[in-house]
């Protein structure tokens, strides 16, 4: 897989890309040019290693320069023991001018099978220590996939899936979610279970995003994922609680026998209060 663009795709050699676009980082480019930058999960075909590579471009994607490696893992299996990292996710901090890559990690694989990290950058060169978001004491315990986004109210919240949660006769993967008064401080704060009123546990691949449209009650923190109900759910941006709405979404990954991916389309502005 690459990042398709209007006028531009990345593929190293045999090193199939999995990542997103992060745009406009003018603040962190040279005056007066426009910085579009990609953060990528870059696996060889062979999947013998995982590395998390930061490409960039200043002519809106029709060119692109590889800049830094933020990290490198082992063998790109998803099995306890192993040492590999992948599932990045990029967030500029203003507080300290610095990118934020926040990913999954192995390598602490002697006490966890997976856990959650961040490491941050002031130049998209050198990239600082590692820093623990998410972890578990369980070593089968395997948080992973994070997404982070900045709410109205100047706080951070932040969404993972939580491989071996609590409340299951079964491994599943529920969806929780953190909040944070900044965005590099969330291995403090708990995590919360995202369920819905009428019982519904949330499991699969969480992605956070704010919107400003209001849904009675200031409703405007959107937690999107993949699960066997396919949904997305909106709920307060305070995170305080409260109902949450369910839109359809898309399909669910084997070993499921139906993978099939739908486009869901709803006009908010209709529920603004």
């Amino acid at each position: 897989m690459g990042i398709f663009l209007r006028r531009g795709i990345i593929i190293p050699p045999n090193h199939p890309l999995f990542g997103f676009l992060y745009g406009d980082l003018r603040i962190m480019a040279t005056p007066g040019r426009r910085l579009v930058e990609s953060k990528t999960s870059s696996i060889p075909t062979d999947l013998s290693k995982s590395k998390i590579d930061i490409y960039a471009s200043t002519d809106n994607g029709k060119t692109w320069k590889y800049v830094s490696n933020v990290a490198i893992g082992g063998v790109a299996i998803p099995n306890n023991g192993l040492t590999q990292i992948w599932e990045p996710f990029l967030m500029y901090n203003p507080r300290n001018r610095k990118l934020v890559c926040y990913y999954s990690d192995q390598r602490a694989n002697t006490t966890h099978g997976q856990n959650l990290v961040h490491q941050s950058t002031a130049d998209l060169k050198k990239w600082g220590p590692i820093i623990d978001d998410v972890a578990y004491p369980i070593s089968t315990d395997r948080p992973g996939m994070p997404t982070t986004a900045k709410l109205p109210n100047g706080d951070y919240i932040y969404a993972y899936k939580y491989g071996g949660g609590p409340g299951f006769s079964t491994y599943q993967f529920p969806v929780y979610y953190r909040l944070s008064k900044g965005p590099e401080a969330f291995s403090p704060t708990p995590g919360i279970q995202l369920n819905t009123p009428d019982g519904v546990v949330q499991n699969g691949s969480p992605y956070v995003v704010w919107t400003p449209y209001g849904i009675r009650e200031t409703w405007d923190a959107m937690v999107s994922h993949c699960n066997p109900r396919d949904k997305e759910l909106y709920q307060k941006s305070d995170g305080s609680g409260g109902k949450w709405i369910l839109i359809a979404g898309a399909g669910k990954l084997p070993p499921s026998t139906n993978n099939d991916v739908t486009i869901s389309v709803i006009d908010l502005a209709q529920y603004k209060t």
